[in-house]
């Protein structure tokens, strides 16, 4: 692999964020996959080892002080609380300064932009030695979360037991959009969070630094050693790592809650915990979920990605440009199916799918046998199998799937530019969901935004949903041959991508502005061709809910988590939704891996691979071979429970000090989105030795090797 392979591999690299997941869900080009709310419904399973993403309100600190011996503190949690930042993925501050350690891959996005023509960050590194020097990252955002509180109560007053269940649902949505406005009148970021599918919610209240600079990051080839051929494997060797700055009012932030950085790091066996914003789980989805996302979902996903993988590969191929442009895109795809195949592998293992058999019939059994809790929910989990098996029968009949007709931002804007002409003039109960004053916000937002749009990449998305729009329905579907005109799926993409103005924001603000009669009148072809299909697109996406309307599944989606709260209460933690969580666990190797690599090990792994592309170290490593201490702890494996989003996360000791970073997981994880397996999972750091080693030995950063021990003196 090139350097610039490399170092485009690492842009879009490891596991997809929440925001790419659910987008992927939202958007998936599969039949049948607008009935999301099937996939997102909830079963309690009750936690076993060292299971559980806890919120800090609700830490099993019981079950840790009998388990370990150790019983973490309320100030104890408190402050680790106020030292862990949200920053898209996770991270930590490590000074009263406002330094803040996280991965180099959750900073690459600054990295990157502040790279100039004369030095690639990415390939050479960054040092800030004053702060004069800290490079400022343009939208990039820190949260810490502050408290919080308990709304449940408010909340479940606002739907009526006796309303509808779409009437209650959007009852739900207006209170926690007041106390989200409320909120924000003290000055402090706030969200709210349904937890047990909305059986709970919490409000979190974060403060917000916005003015955030690059400090660290070593090379692209130091942090992402190993490549993406090493992903979600171990033994690992990468320095996975960068340090940012929070700034106030123009000055470096006083952030009296921060960690002390260990010098002697964490041993073999020691309890160690982790602090991050893990992305999403569904641990407590019900079994016939599981099912579906396994015969369905996941193969459909594996058949879109491959496609979608093959067409960029030869856009690729026309150009060293195009190259480029998509190299990071092909990386992402491939990345994806490494991690897809791996959820799927999962659902696959016999042992783990009666495990969750036995889990689910348990819980059934414990909401059956009492009078109180049968009166009251009944059996959702019988409505929701039913409701799934209509699904599956839906998805084997042919009809027009409206994510994967036409998929890409230009055909999606379209899309809902004809929607909102005929919905948004109608009382606001009447209209389609998404159209529905409380959801439309966010999509006229994204209308109207100004970000650029590739017309090349959009191409692409469009050839592949028309040429999956050809495999649903068949050549010969009179819909299809409206659709393509007469031409091939990279023939009618090339055309209606060449021809439509709608990457103009302003040509979007007008249409929109405009109404139905604009868009009556308008001439754009992906104007045309969703006008042409729009009525068919409604009737199939009202056969579809109409054999279970949205409410109803709302309905089931809270009367099991409801259930589920009742039978197990806070015993089991709930599933991840992007917000601050405690896990924890024990230093372990598996198998016949210790639990350790060295720095050392990093230049034996390279000499093995010949010192070739992914396995060649940066030459700032070759010339200080001579200086650094093999034998440093380089990564370390864990029993943490971890996931996507929990990059960066901190991970500490029992006296509260950081010993080590949080950067990636092995292969055995990755069925850790439905159930953790203490044997075969594990969660991998960078140890905090071999950051202290690298600052000194690699990249002559002692100044910050010194600010994170202590010694260095205050930052102006």
């Amino acid at each position: 692999m090139s350097s610039q392979a490399t170092r485009a591999a690492a842009v879009n690299r490891r596991r997809p964020s929440h925001n790419e997941q659910q987008s992927d869900w939202n958007n998936s080009m599969r039949k049948g996959f607008q009935w999301t709310g099937l996939l997102v419904l909830c079963l309690g399973i009750r936690a076993v080892a060292d299971e559980g993403m806890w919120p800090f309100d609700n830490v099993p600190m019981a079950r840790i002080k009998a388990k370990y011996g150790f019983e973490p503190t309320q100030a104890w949690l408190d402050h680790l609380r106020l030292s862990s930042v949200r920053m898209g993925d996770s991270g930590s501050f490590v000074s009263p300064n406002g330094l803040i350690l996280t991965n180099h891959h959750v900073g690459r996005k600054c990295i990157i932009a502040a790279s100039t023509k004369e030095k690639d960050f990415m390939e050479s590194g960054f040092y800030a030695k004053s702060s004069a020097e800290e490079v400022k990252c343009a939208g990039l955002q820190v949260e810490v979360l502050q408290n919080i509180e308990d709304i449940t109560a408010s909340v479940s007053a606002a739907a009526n037991p006796a309303a509808k269940s779409t009437e209650a649902a959007n009852a739900r949505r207006a209170v926690l959009q007041r106390i989200e406005d409320e909120c924000k009148k003290t000055g402090l970021s706030c969200e709210t969070v349904p937890l047990y599918a909305g059986a709970v919610y919490r409000l979190y209240r974060y403060k917000k630094y916005s003015d955030v600079r690059l400090v660290f990051a070593p090379e692209v080839t130091s942090a992402f050693f190993g490549g993406d051929a090493d992903n979600y494997t171990f033994p690992r060797y990468d320095l996975d790592i960068a340090f940012f700055r929070a700034y106030e009012n123009g000055l470096p932030a006083h952030t009296s809650n921060y960690l002390k950085v260990s010098t002697s790091g964490a041993k073999e066996g020691s309890l160690v915990f982790a602090a991050g914003n893990p992305s999403t789980t569904a641990r407590l989805s019900t079994l016939s979920q599981l099912e579906y996302l396994r015969d369905v979902v996941y193969p459909a996903q594996i058949k879109s990605y491959t496609r979608r993988a093959q067409l960029l590969r030869e856009f690729s191929e026309k150009s060293p440009e195009k190259a480029s442009m998509v190299a990071p895109l092909v990386w992402d795809l491939e990345n994806r199916l490494k991690a897809i195949r791996g959820y799927q592998a999962g659902l696959l293992d016999k042992d783990l799918m009666a495990k969750k058999t036995a889990e689910e019939q348990k819980l059934r059994k414990t909401v059956a046998a009492n009078a109180r809790l049968r009166a009251e929910y009944g059996d959702p989990w019988g409505e929701l199998d039913i409701a799934i098996a209509q699904q599956r029968k839906f998805d084997s009949e042919r009809h027009y799937p409206e994510t994967v007709g036409l998929s890409g931002r230009l055909a999606s804007y379209a899309r809902i530019l004809v929607r909102a002409a005929a919905e948004r003039s109608k009382p606001n109960d009447a209209r389609l969901p998404e159209f529905r004053d409380a959801s439309w916000r966010m999509q006229e937002r994204d209308l109207t935004n100004k970000s650029s749009i590739n017309k090349a990449l959009d191409e692409i998305a469009l050839v592949d949903s028309l040429g999956q729009l050809v495999d649903e329905l068949g050549s010969e579907d009179p819909l299809v041959r409206k659709v393509l005109s007469g031409k091939t799926p990279a023939e009618r993409a090339h055309e209606l991508i060449a021809n439509t103005k709608l990457d103009d924001p302003e040509v979007r603000k007008e249409l929109l502005a405009g109404g139905q009669a604009a868009i009556d009148a308008s001439t754009d072809p992906l104007i045309i061709v969703q006008r042409s299909v729009d009525q068919e697109a409604r009737s199939e996406k009202k056969r579809m809910t109409g054999r279970r309307g949205a409410g109803d599944l709302t309905g089931i989606r809270v009367a099991i988590g409801e259930a589920t709260f009742a039978a197990d209460g806070f015993a089991v933690s709930p599933d991840a939704t992007s917000s601050l969580r405690l896990t924890f666990g024990i230093v372990k190797g598996v198998g016949a891996d210790l639990p350790f690599t060295t720095m050392g090990g990093a230049f034996g792994y390279a000499k093995e691979k010949e010192n070739k592309p992914p396995y060649q170290l940066p030459e700032s490593w070759v010339k200080a071979r001579g200086k650094i201490d093999p034998n440093v702890p380089l990564n370390e494996i864990s029993t943490l429970d971890v996931i996507g989003g929990n990059s960066g996360s901190p991970v500490v000791n029992t006296e509260g000090e950081l010993v080590g970073v949080a950067f990636d997981a092995n292969k055995a994880l990755l069925a850790g989105r439905y159930v953790y397996d203490e044997e075969g999972a594990r969660a991998m750091s960078v140890d905090s030795r071999a950051i202290l080693e690298g600052l000194r030995k690699i990249y002559n950063a002692n100044e910050l090797a010194d600010e994170l021990t202590g010694n260095a003196p205050k930052v102006q």
